[in-house]
Order: structure tokens, then sequence, then C-alpha cells
């Protein structure tokens, strides 16, 4: 849906019975029309079973994930549609680290193991065949090391992480500043409170330590 429409997902938990699967979502995208004709999509996929949208009314906290819209939403499906790659990869020994995220048809996953390199991508071939998924490996820490880089920004939004690395390149983070929030706006074509909300979601996730 992310590849069709222009909402990214972020994916909360996936929850196994016998015969369904539960997955909680977070759809973003710049509008709330936007994000409902994601979800409306979805709800009519072949592959979907039902929806339910989660708002506040419920007495439900919501995710918070990118930029200007968000709705939180559960989605039901079958077992049998094969569409789930968690179950293979913790068959292989593989342990799926806080969210995931769904960009223009990809997914984005972190997980640990405590596999060797090599024997890790020997896993990640098995994986790819049994689910005839696409895998491409795009950063690997080991020795117990934090995730820097390209891996720590993988949880940010899409936008966020575009907004901070644009951020960082001009210098907001430089002591003294070279640049303003007010000077970032106008670059990126959007208002100064919008940058500083990417920025303030940005510094949250990348700041706070995994727990």
């Amino acid at each position: 849906m992310t590849e069709d429409t222009n909402a990214d997902l972020l994916g909360h938990g996936l929850y196994s019975t016998n015969d369904t699967v539960h997955g909680l979502f977070t759809a973003s995208a710049q509008s709330i029309s936007e994000v409902d004709q994601t979800i409306t999509e979805i709800q009519e996929s072949a592959l979907t079973d039902d929806v339910w949208t989660i708002g506040s009314q419920d007495g439900v906290e919501v995710p918070v994930t990118t930029g200007t819209a968000t709705r939180g939403f559960l989605v039901e499906w079958g077992v049998d549609t094969g569409e789930n790659i968690i179950d293979s990869l913790v068959a292989h020994g593989f342990v799926p680290r806080r969210t995931y995220q769904m960009t223009s048809g990809r997914e984005q996953w972190s997980v640990i193991t405590t596999m060797d390199r090599h024997e890790a991508q020997e896993q990640l071939s098995d994986v790819s065949s049994e689910t005839d998924a696409d895998i491409d490996i795009q950063r690997v820490t080991s020795n117990g090391r934090q995730p820097s880089g390209p891996c720590q920004l993988d949880v940010l939004s899409p936008r966020q992480r575009e907004v901070f690395e644009y951020a960082c390149q001009q210098g907001y983070y430089d002591w003294p500043r070279k640049v303003s929030a007010t000077d970032l706006a106008g670059d990126l074509g959007i208002t100064k409170a919008t940058v500083t909300e990417h920025l303030r979601k940005a510094e949250s996730r990348l700041f706070t330590p995994f727990r």
C-alpha cells in the first residue's frame, strides 16, 4: 500500500493466533485524507479480513510517528496469506527490535542476533527463499556496540530523517548555529513550526536510550 499511496506505515507489533494475525500500525501522510485513503485501501485489500481505527475517544494512546497527519489502526488477516516475514525471521534466529517501517513498498526491520556476520547472511538468504522476499542488508553492527549513523536514523520517519539530516548538513546543531529554524523552513518550503516539530520528534527518538 505504501507503494501505491502517499502514506507511510509504522508497525508496532504483530500478534498471531491459530487462525489470524493482528498488526498494530500508524499511518502517516501530509493530510488526513491521504491517511484515510491508505487505510481504506488496506480495508479493501483481498489480503485483509478487517481494520479498526484507533482514536483518542477509545481511550487508547496512538503511537507518535511522522509528521503532519497520523492515525493508528489495527489490522486482522489470515495466517495462510503468507504475507508475514516475522515468523521466518524468528525461526532463523533473529529477534526484531523496536518498531518497523514501511515506505514506498519496502519494509525496514532492525533485528538482533547472536550469529556471526557470515552465518547471519546465510540465514537471511534462507529467509529470502522461504518468503520470496527481496532482502537488502543496510548495516551490520557487532560486539554490543550501539548502532550509529544510518542504522540509528532508521528509527525516524522519512520526513523526520530528511529534516534532521538537512539541519545537520546546514549547521543547525553547530555551536554557534550557522542557520536558524526559520532558515531551514524557507529552504524546505514548510513552516518554522513544522521544522521544529520534526526536529523535536527526531531528537526525542535519537537521544532516548533503548529499553
